[in-house]
């Protein structure tokens, strides 16, 4: 089964596109704190990209902001682009297929680099780390 599902903080508002034929899609970082300290003592997160179609990227457009505490849920797909030097990058996808609130938003995202280096709908492998 492919499946994943996360609750953590949007990091930043969603963005939203229309295609041509009037298809609605969502994109948006959500921050996943991790279980366990760093050697610092501190928690980091990891972040993901997450990309929403149809009525869900209406209700994120909608509803969701930076900082919101969500839960989403949906599958994971890997894909790989070639650049003009022919090196072949990587990345995985998260396409949710379920969204929704999942608390407070108490906790700030304000105190989080976002030094993710991504393509509107993937992640790369890559680590969201807390300011000191």
């Amino acid at each position: 089964m492919n499946r994943f599902c996360f609750v953590g903080f949007i990091g930043a508002d969603p963005e939203v596109k229309k295609t041509k034929d009037k298809q609605v899609f969502a994109n948006f970082p959500l921050y996943v704190r991790r279980n366990f300290k760093n050697d610092e003592g501190e928690y980091e997160s990891d972040v993901f990209r997450i990309s929403v179609s149809g009525k869900r990227a209406e209700f994120v457009r909608d509803y969701f902001k930076k900082g919101m505490c969500v839960f989403v849920e949906g599958q994971i797909r890997n894909s790989s682009t070639e650049d003009d030097d022919g090196e072949v990058h990587y990345y995985t996808n998260y396409y949710a297929d379920s969204v929704g609130f999942a608390g407070n938003s108490k906790s700030s995202l304000e105190d989080y680099d976002d030094d993710e280096d991504e393509d509107e709908h993937s992640t790369k492998r890559s680590t969201g780390r807390r300011k000191k």
